[in-house]
């Protein structure tokens, strides 16, 4: 693959060769001005140069910060392509950065080479555009945005064409005429020396790396000055707005819509926005839209991450989705949060450890002083990291409210892997089917995390506001994403006793007897008859089995002789469908009166799948499931007992 090359500034990002001899019929030179208030308040100046293959392919973004003894204006940027290949255009931006390394103002140009020829353009950082930011593939001209595209084989381009007033007069930067250039002329063939070229320090190349394919079609320019308020936030449209966030990290964001990435992930990769030295500070409101497609590869040595590093800043209802891999520090959103207030953020996908001993995290690598709220982790961690948090790492003085953390797969994670002296409210994890999490601090049971019911009583908001389910029994979403819906699910939590074996808890109500569901590991006993025949889920299917194959009913339950009757379920599609799913505890004394079962492989009115035992029981009703239907358990497994049970059921086994 071909680089390009400045003269002394040698960017060989694509090649391992030095950049030698110019071609001996083709250079562009840039010639970069400043007005006497850009050169008065410029600390440096960050060049960036971005080729572009006539294919359209994009090569790698080089980037260099000129500073110290090296800043002067004028000086002149003397470009050839890289092996002779003249076809190449290339887009160049030009970043002049104040004394705390904060964009004050930039200038960009997207041109190319003229075959034969040594011409040259200008480019002038002007003070009217200090503050001025223009999104997609335009510049700041006269403090309006206009197109950055120059064709240097053709005098007419230049000066750029714009509907903006006269330029006010301004102190000579160095440069006879001012502002007005002079058409792209040709230059002496020699060392430059006739035409006054400066050429600037060398810096030392890259390894190379391999070609990337992204679409050539830039995005149209947006003239604004935005973003210094939330009412005049900059709008990021695409995901080319999103990664040149990077170049307003102090300015305020908002999604127009959903953004998928997966383009410019397969062309090489996101670039994280902002690092600890130059952070994200402003703020990004997510509207409710969906960011999908997002892949970022840091290596082993940084973390990777959508934010590099937030200090201060604000991002606020986003749905993320995305994968990451890297080192210490990576995780879905951010690597690092200082004094940020991160909300309503659900962030979902890939975190890919470099190695067992970096610490990796689902939403932030290293939480310090900031406020998580109302926001959720699904994520698959990889990498064998023994130091994950399913929402951060590293947390020091910090506040966690309203929030949860589950691993898609393998063990669970905990909600912090390092707490410091951090604050948890209403926050958990997925701690793993079961009624208890092992002492560990914030987790909760599966079957908990997923009841809306349960965690309305831990203060969530399921009023319609905040939090929702998208099906029976999913782990909550965020109402404003798609599919997430307010659920009415059965009432709270017996009154009366705590679950465990010498004070179980006392059910008096079909919805209490479905509460069960949320906690199969607990002990009960039944303190009434009880008549179900209207009683539904909230789902229009009945009533939701007791325990399941990953979190199997293994409490006792005491039925004291009493009845229940007219109990209904319809779920043609699930295995193990009864009052009880799966059982590896103990039921005894249990009377069902005209029960009507309806379910897969392994149902029957009482049990789905016995593996443990059930003493004492009258069982009645009718029974439908596609193979093994029984008239009290539906199937028997290793360990199972059925001792002292009578039964009047229909049983149907369909094909």
């Amino acid at each position: 693959m071909k680089g390009a090359c400045f003269v002394g500034l040698c960017w060989a990002a694509l090649v391992t060769a030095a950049c030698g001899a110019p071609d001996s019929g083709t250079e562009l030179n840039v010639r970069v001005l400043a007005d006497t208030e850009v050169q008065e308040r410029a600390s440096a100046l960050r060049v960036e140069l971005l080729p572009i293959a006539a294919d359209g392919s994009r090569l790698e973004l080089q980037t260099h910060v000129l500073e110290g003894e090296r800043l002067h204006f004028p000086m002149t940027l003397r470009m050839v392509p890289r092996d002779g290949d003249s076809d190449r255009r290339f887009e160049l931006r030009l970043t002049a950065l104040d004394a705390q390394a904060q964009p004050l103002v930039e200038a960009r140009r997207h041109s190319g080479y003229v075959v034969g020829a040594r011409v040259q353009i200008e480019v002038r950082l002007e003070a009217d555009c200090i503050g001025v930011l223009c999104q997609g593939s335009g510049t700041c001209h006269h403090q309006h945005c206009v197109s950055a595209d120059v064709d240097a084989s053709d005098p007419d381009s230049w000066p750029l064409a714009t509907e903006a007033t006269a330029a006010p007069e301004r102190a000579d930067a160095g440069m006879d005429g001012g502002w007005e250039a002079s058409t792209p002329t040709e230059v002496d063939a020699g060392d430059g020396g006739a035409s006054g070229i400066e050429s600037v320090e060398e810096v030392e190349e890259v390894e190379e790396v391999e070609e990337v394919q992204v679409a050539a079609q830039p995005p149209p320019v947006v003239p604004t000055q935005c973003g210094r308020s939330r009412a005049e936030a900059c709008v990021v449209a695409d995901c080319e707005q999103l990664q040149a966030i990077a170049r307003a990290l102090d300015r305020h964001h908002r999604l127009q819509g959903d953004i998928d990435c997966s383009g410019l992930s397969a062309a090489g990769g996101f670039v994280p926005l902002g690092e600890a030295s130059a952070p994200f500070t402003g703020s990004l409101w997510g509207e409710g839209h969906r960011i999908a497609g997002l892949a970022i590869e840091a290596g082993a040595d940084g973390p990777a991450a959508l934010f590099g590093a937030i200090e201060g800043g604000r991002v606020e209802r986003l749905r993320l989705e995305a994968e990451v891999a890297g080192g210490a520090g990576t995780a879905l959103l951010a690597g690092t949060a200082r004094n940020a207030e991160l909300s309503q953020i659900a962030a979902i996908g890939r975190v890919y450890a470099a190695s067992a001993e970096v610490a990796v995290a689902g939403l932030v690598g290293v939480l310090e002083g900031s406020l998580v709220t109302e926001s959720y982790v699904q994520v698959r961690f990889e990498g064998g990291s023994s130091h994950a948090g399913s929402i951060a790492a590293e947390a020091s003085a910090s506040r966690i409210v309203d929030s949860y953390g589950a691993a898609l797969e393998g063990q669970p994670v905990p909600l912090l892997q390092s707490a410091g002296d951090s604050v948890v409210i209403a926050s958990y994890y997925d701690c793993g089917p079961g009624r208890r999490c092992d002492g560990r601090p914030h987790g909760l049971p599966r079957f908990t995390l997923r009841s809306p019911r349960a965690l309305a009583h831990l203060g969530w908001d399921f009023s319609g506001e905040v939090w929702g389910a998208a099906e029976t029994l999913a782990l909550p979403c965020l109402r404003f994403e798609a599919g997430c819906l307010e659920r009415a699910l059965p009432a709270a939590a017996p009154s009366v006793g705590d679950g465990s074996q010498e004070a179980p808890y006392a059910i008096a109500s079909c919805d209490a007897l479905q509460w069960m569901a949320r906690e199969p590991s607990a002990h009960y006993r039944l303190e009434a008859d009880l008549d179900c025949s209207h009683f539904d889920f909230g789902d229009g299917q009945g009533f939701w089995p007791v325990g399941d194959a990953t979190a199997p009913f293994d409490g006792r339950f005491d039925g004291q002789g009493h009845g229940i009757r007219g109990l209904w379920i319809r779920r043609p599609e699930r295995a193990a469908v009864g009052l009880f799913g799966v059982v590896r505890g103990v039921i005894e004394n249990v009377v069902l009166e005209n029960a009507t079962v309806i379910g897969g492989r392994g149902s029957g009115p009482l049990v789905g799948r016995l593996e443990g035992r059930i003493q004492d029981c009258t069982v009645g009703g009718w029974v439908a499931a596609r193979a093994a239907a029984g008239a009290v358990a539906g199937e028997l497994g290793a360990g199972a007992s059925l001792d002292g049970c009578s039964a009047s059921t229909t049983v149907h086994q369909r094909d």
